[in-house]
């Protein structure tokens, strides 16, 4: 591992001050890609990954990324991608089967977040479970009365439509009320608020649905080989 000569910095999220930032690169780890037939390490390119440990400059959190160069020792080297970020473990939701309008709203309510603009994060999640309730055939005249609708229906149990309201509470809150102030922590927990309910709603009942799908195929299969093989030791 060796430090760097001159301080050299990359762009990263930090999570912890929720902005981008200049990261200090502290130190760096270079090794060869295994599988690589090289004859002359003189003048043969080479494919090297690189591991940077970084410090945010504004909170001190620590970074790791990974990034792959293809070079020509003290001649050359060429970055084939983009840092990839390690540590922290980069938060991955996936949007997979997610209706449009959902996953618009969710989206732009991340964006706000990671932009600091916590009363549009706010607005967006509201917007997000109005979706969500539209989505799922929810009625009634207010958002009040969907979310009602979809408790009454077994879409959603009672913890989540509480969750629910308070999320609707606060997106009033933050596009009516001009004195209010939505501060980081209450714009985080709406976001993981609506994922909660996203996953609820839309993920975990699509996989739990295939997982009793492919159980009830299994257990055809089964029976079929199960039943061959009887019809076969039966078989004068």
């Amino acid at each position: 591992m060796t430090a760097p000569s001159e301080e050299k910095t990359q762009d990263l999220y930090c999570p912890t001050c929720n902005v981008q930032v200049a990261a200090k690169e502290i130190a760096t780890h270079s090794a060869l890609e295994p599988d690589q037939w090289v004859v002359d390490f003189d003048s043969d390119p080479v494919k090297v990954t690189q591991h940077a440990f970084l410090i945010c400059t504004r909170c001190n959190s620590p970074f790791l990324t990974r990034q792959r160069f293809l070079e020509v020792p003290a001649e050359f080297s060429a970055p084939q991608d983009d840092p990839e970020v390690l540590f922290p473990i980069p938060r991955n939701f996936d949007s997979e089967g997610l209706p449009a309008s959902v996953g618009r709203s969710y989206f732009s309510a991340v964006a706000s977040f990671r932009a600091g603009l916590y009363e549009p994060c706010a607005i967006m999640c509201r917007k997000c479970l109005e979706a969500i309730a539209r989505e799922s055939g929810g009625t009634g005249r207010s958002l009040f009365n969907r979310l009602q609708d979809l408790k009454e229906r077994g879409v959603i149990d009672g913890k989540l439509l509480n969750w629910a309201d308070g999320l609707r509470v606060i997106g009033n809150d933050a596009a009516h009320d001009l004195d209010i102030v939505i501060s980081e922590s209450d714009a985080k927990d709406a976001l993981q608020f609506v994922e909660a309910l996203i996953m609820y709603v839309f993920q975990l009942c699509r996989r739990f649905n295939e997982f009793q799908r492919r159980r009830a195929e299994n257990k055809a299969a089964n029976q079929g080989v199960a039943t061959d093989g009887r019809a076969t030791a039966e078989r004068p």
